[in-house]
């Protein structure tokens, strides 16, 4: 997708991911790509017309402007999951399954393509020993530090659910400290909800997302979503027609 104009904005797909998780009784299960996504809508804030005032010789008119700019940073993706229990071969041949009436679990967004399950870990924005810190990620995605959506401005909380979550056969605490952040509902900040966590594998960065179960999304009314999520994206002077490539991955529980 091409961005237009000097500024890349936030833009929300709706993803409707149909997951399935295997059951093996010899191993430990790790999250594994969905049977399928399809994008169903999307959409960014382009402004208004423009404003226009009458100018009168000899007046001096004070103003109060408000302005809202989209993000050259970060893409936005929301919507729901289903999920079923299988019991098949090699070859995707099912022999039963079992449906899983309400998801939970996560949904991961990598910018690699392979994921070494085994080695996740929070990212730790002031180690200098880990690939990952605020540094290496905001040079990679094309932020300044000075800029007031980077990675520790937006991932700005800290992971504090006492029940954790596993990654596999990893568990993820809270005193592990993974920055997070919790996206809107009806388009104002919260922190109930659409926890996103942000992980890594020492080699990608892993946007995760928490499941819910039909819980009230960004949008005012009456709306309802089993995720939202921000990835990083770099839309900034120069980089307005290129892309990053996420590869995803759910684990449901």
């Amino acid at each position: 997708m091409k961005k237009e104009g000097l500024l890349g904005v936030l833009v929300l797909f709706s993803l409707v991911i149909l997951g399935s998780a295997i059951v093996y009784a010899a191993s430990s299960s790790v999250p594994t790509s969905p049977d399928s996504i399809t994008e169903t809508s999307s959409g960014r804030w382009g402004g208004t017309s423009s404003i226009s005032l009458e100018a009168e010789a000899g007046n001096v008119t004070e103003l109060l402007i408000s302005h809202r700019q989209g993000t050259e940073s970060w893409q936005g993706y929301y919507g729901n999951i289903t999920g079923t229990i299988t019991l098949d071969d090699a070859n995707n041949n099912s022999m039963f399954d079992w449906t899983i009436p309400t998801p939970t679990g996560e949904i991961y967004a990598s910018n690699g393509s392979s994921v070494t399950w085994a080695n996740i870990m929070c990212v730790n924005f002031t180690t200098d020993k880990d690939a990952f810190n605020e540094t290496i990620l905001e040079r990679g995605f094309g932020i300044n530090s000075t800029d007031l959506d980077g990675f520790s401005e937006t991932f700005n909380n800290t992971y504090t659910n006492a029940t954790g979550f596993e990654v596999g056969s990893v568990q993820i605490n809270t005193d592990d400290s993974c920055p997070s952040l919790f996206t809107y509902v009806d388009g104002t900040y919260q922190t109930d909800t659409f926890e996103e966590v942000l992980l890594t594998d020492n080699v990608s960065v892993i946007f995760t997302a928490l499941l819910e179960n039909d819980a009230d999304g960004f949008k005012q009314g009456d709306n309802t979503s089993d995720f939202q999520m921000l990835v990083a994206e770099n839309g900034h002077v120069g980089f307005e027609d290129t892309t990053t490539t996420y590869y995803f991955f759910v684990e449901l529980a």
